[in-house]
């Protein structure tokens, strides 16, 4: 269910909402003034502007996508890629209509919907000996190298990796701080390290040289949340918040 929370940072992630659309989601964002339905109004040709930051690239975001391009063709979107903070910023200022991310908001006027679930887990090079555990025990991950993320390119991914790591007592030995999963990939894959990631990542990078594995405490799930503010939405914001409330679930990954 739809919430606001009190900071920009990292939430405990939230149960799977039913997939029809909230209405208390959508109320909260419906105009309030004559003034502000002038004001949407005279921007009624603009595009939908989304925001997407670190790890917010879940596979069900393209068919989300190309669900909005088949049913609303004649609403344009523009997306632009920011770091946690500039997209809660430009939420609230009005400089973005949406946006998706793995922190679950703001206090000052963000909608938050939980959409899509992952789960963490860890890369490992294909002829590590790490593959002989089905599952890998976390104080294990401390005697063995660590590609890391960027703590503000990658903020979410990074305070959730570091929160995993404390809460099991382990001092990794990072050798490198990834901004992308790719130069995750590349320095796993020849042996620089091991990493935590998406586990749908680590599965379609297979191919790359990595290999998934899960924890052996239990399941770490990642939340992909659709961001919103609460004080003025267009007519098509609130049709794309209904068609990505329709798309809520799990990842591909089983």
């Amino acid at each position: 269910m739809p919430q606001d929370t009190g900071a920009c940072a990292a939430r405990p992630d939230s149960p799977p909402a039913d997939s029809s659309v909230n209405p208390a989601f959508t109320e909260g964002v419906s105009l309030s003034t004559d003034t502000e339905r002038n004001m949407l109004a005279n921007s009624e040709h603009r595009p939908l502007r989304i925001a997407l930051s670190f790890g917010a690239f879940h596979a069900r975001l393209a068919t989300l996508l190309a669900r909005q391009r088949v049913e609303e063709p004649e609403t344009s979107l523009t997306f632009t890629e920011v770091f946690s903070t500039e997209q809660c910023t430009g939420l609230m200022d009005s400089r973005y209509d949406l946006g998706f991310s793995l922190e679950a908001g703001s206090g000052h006027g963000l909608s938050v919907a939980p959409l899509w679930h992952d789960e963490l887990a860890v890369a490992v090079p294909v002829r590590s000996p790490l593959l002989a555990y089905p599952a890998i025990p976390l104080p294990v991950l401390a005697e063995y190298p660590l590609v890391m993320w960027h703590p503000e390119a990658c903020a979410a991914m990074h305070q959730r990796v570091a929160t995993v790591l404390a809460t099991a007592a382990v001092t990794p030995q990072i050798e490198a701080h990834a901004r992308s999963f790719s130069f995750m990939t590349a320095l796993v894959a020849a042996g620089y390290g091991i990493g935590l990631a998406a586990r749908s990542w680590i599965d379609a990078a297979r191919s790359a040289g990595v290999v998934a594995r899960p924890f052996a405490e239990g399941t770490e799930s990642l939340t992909t949340y659709l961001l919103s503010s609460r004080s003025q939405a267009s007519s098509e914001t609130l049709r794309f918040i209904e068609r990505a409330l329709a798309s809520q679930g799990s990842s591909a990954h089983h």
